[in-house]
């Protein structure tokens, strides 16, 4: 008996085989150990041993933190966000002034290279590079948290109106000028 399978059919199964290979790997991932954590910082940073300790004693008792809030189905981010900004001060409690420095350096560092990368967007997405302030992110985060909360999921007139009430006008046109942009390579593709 002959079976005929369609190019697609073929494709289907191909990843499903894949997913199949991959999935428990992918699905066992997991963080690195506080301990590892710890380690990588006192190499950067110079800790001593009884630095290494607690901060890695603080990562673990964050992490436990964490998982207790999931594990009651809380999906709260900023009950989240404030774990991880407590951590951070706890972590700056054990080090010194001059690691501390070494510290705020390194993210320095870490938050121009992401900037330089088209910042937290990616280069391709319209909203990279606009140099938006906290207040902006927040405002825009802020909006998006009530159309959630609303069951919406806003149109692109709604959400181009809610970005000029955010955006400085400098902003809405280098924002308008990349879509355009972008429309126009979508129609010379098609063509």
């Amino acid at each position: 008996m002959l079976i005929r399978i369609s190019p697609k059919q073929l494709s289907a199964l191909a990843v499903a085989a894949l997913l199949a290979i991959s999935g428990p790997a992918l699905a066992n991932r997991q963080a690195p150990s506080p301990e590892r954590m710890a380690d990588r910082m006192a190499e950067r940073l110079e800790l001593s041993d009884s630095q290494r300790d607690q901060i890695a004693n603080l990562i673990e008792v964050e992490r436990e933190q964490r998982r207790a809030l999931r594990s009651e189905g809380e999906r709260d981010r900023s009950a989240m966000r404030a774990s991880r900004q407590a951590l951070r001060e706890e972590i700056r409690d054990v080090l010194t002034a001059e690691q501390a420095e070494r510290l705020d350096a390194m993210k320095s560092d870490r938050k121009h290279r992401r900037h330089r990368h088209g910042g937290r967007y990616g280069k391709g997405h319209p909203m990279a590079g606009l140099d938006l302030t906290d207040e902006q992110r927040t405002a825009m985060r802020e909006q998006m948290q009530a159309w959630r909360a609303d069951g919406e999921r806003p149109d692109g007139a709604a959400w181009r109106q809610a970005m000029s009430d955010i955006l400085t006008p400098e902003q809405q046109a280098m924002l308008a000028e990349r879509r355009h942009g972008k429309r126009g390579k979508k129609r010379s593709c098609d063509r």
